[in-house]
């Protein structure tokens, strides 16, 4: 589920990237020294009134001389020539040839001479003539982002310094400033599913270091085995990694392509960060840029890294509300790799299987590692049923309820239930629970011979260690709640003891 969503995002954010390339490559498309000197988006490329002689043209390349009823006609054209006091009968009659007033024919003729070949089988398609229809806004999506890159590069500056207008009508069309950013050039969110999608990864169960700090441009090549692909990935302590992964698996392929993608990138970026991080021996693949104080392209801080994992996580259960345990109990980048340990301990994958996974260098590591991993999850789990069980308790409803019989669902006879959840946790304010301990404890006592008679075995493992705890528990109670715990234990009907 969490790999599934970090494959997701990439494939959203390199459809974004491609985007901003293909306007990159196709830019002398562009006027480029009108887009460059854009200060006021929506004023500068303001949208055309509409003309008489654009709606002749619109329904000569529509429809010919023959003009058709006006349910045929694009929507709002009817509405246009009322506007300009045209009746339809007027209309239709100009391009009959006749004229009702002096100058229509001259007018329709122009409309008709100056329309070029390509702009009438444009013209043909237009389904409505509003003001705001399709078509007669000059601006668009890639007219707004190729004023960006035109002015500042791939590496943009607050979205509060970019030329007015263009952040509302991207972000009305759903380009956000973040996406938008994120087009451009990588930031933590779009790092995120990048480093979340790797420490998922069955395969590599890696480090959250190696992954975040030590993952280099180079890191992902092709293995001299076919079809397989080498992940190198650095530790800064223990052994490094590498390990031959398929070339067709979705998250090696992503990033593979990353590496190539940033690599083009720092070569055109003339900055001076830039130039420092190609003259080392090993360029970070996970670079990013924010336009903050710090406004230089760097791998991610490790309070960013705890951050990006948890919005990741957070974004997940908005989709996935099963995952919302995991956003409340702050999971971080730390839990995948015991996570994935576990899940093949308890999948029976033999230990020298899950060193080989962990990359651990001796046998005692993996022990160590797996069993406390191991010990760890029996302690959520018996936290979980404890919770469990004081929901069932608080569900139990009245104290005349609370007296009857509980019932074990396992061996279908009634017992006290409560003392079959591991995870015990003791009460000793509540009167209700001390009576039941109380009634409990006087039962077992009184019926001590006869239940010798029946089973001395069954006494000795089950019942003796019973009527222990019950004394134990009794005799930490204040005196006071045990007197009232005394009156209700007198209404407990208990089950029979056997």
């Amino acid at each position: 589920m969490i790999h599934d969503k970090a494959i997701r995002d990439i494939q959203k954010w390199e459809e974004d990237w491609d985007k901003i390339q293909e306007i990159i490559d196709n830019i002398d498309e562009f006027n480029f020294d009108k887009i460059s000197k854009v200060i006021d988006f929506n004023k500068e490329f303001r949208v055309p009134e509409r003309t008489l002689n654009e709606a002749f043209q619109i329904l000569y390349s529509k429809f010919g001389n023959n003009i058709p009823a006006v349910k045929y006609w694009p929507k709002g054209m009817e509405d246009f020539f009322r506007s300009i006091n045209w009746k339809t009968s007027r209309v239709k009659n100009v391009f009959k040839g006749i004229e009702n007033h002096a100058g229509d024919l001259e007018v329709l003729d122009k409309a008709i001479s100056s329309l070029s070949l390509a702009n009438e089988k444009k013209l043909k398609e237009v389904k409505d003539y509003y003001l705001n229809s399709d078509g007669r806004d000059p601006r668009s999506i890639e007219l707004a982002l190729c004023i960006l890159f035109v002015n500042y590069g791939r590496i943009l500056p607050d979205s509060t310094q970019w030329p007015k207008g263009i952040v509302d009508y991207l972000k009305y069309r759903g380009w956000t400033p973040n996406r938008v950013r994120a087009a451009f050039f990588p930031h933590p969110d779009t790092l995120a599913p990048f480093i979340v999608g790797l420490l998922s990864h069955p395969e590599l169960a890696p480090n959250v270091d190696s992954v975040a700090f030590y993952c280099y441009l180079d890191s992902f090549k092709l293995s001299t085995k076919k079809e397989k692909v080498t992940v190198y990935l650095e530790k800064f302590r223990g052994k490094h990694l590498y390990r031959d992964i398929n070339e067709s698996d979705p998250m090696i392929s992503f990033c593979m392509r990353h590496a190539n993608r940033m690599l083009n990138v720092l070569k055109n970026l003339n900055r001076g960060e830039v130039k420092a991080i190609l003259t080392q021996k090993k360029i970070p693949l996970f670079l990013q840029f924010t336009p903050n104080n710090n406004i230089y392209i760097r791998i991610l801080d490790r309070s960013t890294l705890t951050n990006i994992v948890k919005r990741f996580l957070a974004d997940l259960a908005t989709e996935q509300p099963s995952i919302l345990p995991l956003v409340q109990g702050s999971c971080t980048g730390q839990n995948f790799r015991p996570t994935i340990a576990l899940i093949e301990r308890l999948s029976g994958t033999s230990l020298l299987m899950i060193q080989k996974l962990l990359n651990h260098s001796h046998s005692t590591t993996t022990t160590i590692y797996t069993e406390r991993v191991h010990t760890h999850s029996i302690l959520l789990n018996k936290s979980k049923e404890f919770q469990h069980y004081l929901v069932d308790n608080a569900l139990n409803g009245d104290i005349e309820n609370r007296n009857k019989a509980l019932k074990n669902k396992e061996f279908n006879e009634p017992v006290d239930q409560w003392l079959n959840c591991e995870a015990k946790r003791l009460w000793f304010k509540d009167h209700e629970v001390i009576a039941e301990w109380i009634a409990w404890e006087k039962a077992i006592r009184e019926s001590e011979e006869e239940l010798k008679f029946d089973n001395i075995v069954r006494w000795e493992n089950y019942w003796l260690p019973r009527l222990v705890k019950f004394q134990s528990l009794i005799s930490m109670v204040l005196e006071v709640d045990k007197r009232n715990a005394l009156e209700l234990a007198k209404h407990i009907k208990l089950p029979p003891l056997s």
